[in-house]
């Protein structure tokens, strides 16, 4: 079954178009992969399932709902959450709170703050100290337990790996399958193209706001892949 169809989505900043006409589909228990360089229109995409951007055209169709005029706070409601790009997290908030803070919308489900704790060991400890004490990674492993704290169905994931080391990167993907496994799908915004394929069952290319590319993971190359990144 089809969680989230998006269909002929153009958004605007302004008078500048920064998406063209893009199509993507999730289905039920899936992981998507949406990679592309910087300015490919990834975050922008994003945002705009979200209901974060209101200049916008095209459908948006979420667990069978039209949600493209849908205000943010509903969207999450029906169980959509996003990890933003730089995870974003209250710093004037221990990292308790801000988990907590992710469950406002009062959806039940597999996840709380135990569940959270038990898929990254190494904030457990560290519920009263404040995010600026810790690291990268384990800000963005905040950042991810804050959004399930909210039960999603679907989970908006945007450069999860962005300026952290490698093993750090590898311990938040292992904890991929575990999210899929209590029923949530996940779209992943990333720029390493082969991690993202390697995690994902399905992968779409932007290029300049356009999709390039588009296909199973497992049998996209990687001359096509670089072809469609790149445009050369």
């Amino acid at each position: 079954m089809k969680l989230l169809e998006v269909t002929g989505l153009s958004v605007f900043y302004g008078d500048l178009q920064a998406l063209f006409d893009i199509g993507v589909s999730v289905e039920s228990g899936q992981t998507v992969a949406l990679i592309g360089a910087n300015g490919a229109g990834k975050t922008t995409f994003l945002k705009a399932v979200a209901g974060l951007l209101t200049s916008k055209r095209g459908n948006i169709v979420f667990d069978r709902q039209k949600i493209g005029g849908y205000a943010a706070e509903r969207i999450a409601h029906l169980g959509m959450a996003l990890v933003p790009e730089g995870r974003l997290l209250f710093q004037n908030m221990t990292i308790e709170e801000n988990l907590i803070m992710g469950g406002y919308t009062g959806r039940k489900g597999y996840w709380t703050l135990a569940k959270i704790y038990d898929l990254f060991p190494s904030i457990a400890s560290r519920g009263r100290e404040m995010p600026f004490v810790l690291s990268g990674g384990e800000q963005q492993m905040v950042a991810i337990g804050r959004a399930l704290m909210a039960n999603p169905r679907l989970l908006l994931a945007d450069e999860i790996s962005q300026g952290l080391a490698p093993v750090v990167v590898d311990q938040i993907y292992k904890s991929f399958p575990a999210i899929r496994a209590e029923g949530t799908s996940i779209i992943i915004v990333e720029q390493e193209v082969k991690r993202a394929a390697a995690v994902s069952d399905y992968t779409y290319c932007l290029l300049k706001g356009r999709v390039t590319l588009a296909g199973r993971s497992e049998a996209l190359g990687f001359d096509a892949l670089s072809h469609a990144y790149f445009g050369t």
